[in-house]
């Protein structure tokens, strides 16, 4: 019975991932248009109307307020966690020369061990934030 309940689950899967395959063209999923793409229709919309034209150009100038917001934002963001990057590897380099000389004391020598543990885990992490940062700006 576990045989047969097994092969019907393969063959339902089988079937499941060939459905959105058709003649070996898979379909793409449509793409969602960018901020930057919509400013770029409006601005090369050309209308008659002087009352739609107003319409269309104070959208656009809200538009465009609302993006240098949003830039600066993201630059300030990423100016702080450049900042926490220098200053962990300062700490940890100053840790580092600390435990050369603190070898024969065993506690102290542990506890700069888990400082530095701790600050390496911190470090990762604001450099995969720096990372997405930089994809964004």
């Amino acid at each position: 019975m576990k045989i047969a309940s097994i092969l019907k689950k393969k063959a339902a899967l089988k079937k499941k991932a060939s459905q959105g395959v058709l003649f070996g063209i898979k379909k793409k999923a449509a793409k969602k248009p960018s901020e930057k793409a919509i400013l770029k229709k409006v601005h090369s919309a050309k209308t008659t109307s002087k009352t739609l034209f107003n319409k269309l150009d104070k959208l656009d100038e809200a538009q465009h307020k609302h993006m240098g917001n949003i830039n600066k934002q993201l630059l300030n963001d990423y100016n702080v966690t450049i900042t926490k990057i220098n200053k962990i590897t300062n700490r940890l380099l100053y840790l580092r020369e600390n435990q050369k000389k603190v070898k024969n004391n065993k506690v102290m020598f542990k506890l700069g061990e888990n400082e530095m543990k701790i600050l390496r885990k911190y470090l990762l992490e604001l450099n995969t934030h720096e990372r997405e940062l930089r994809k964004l700006l």
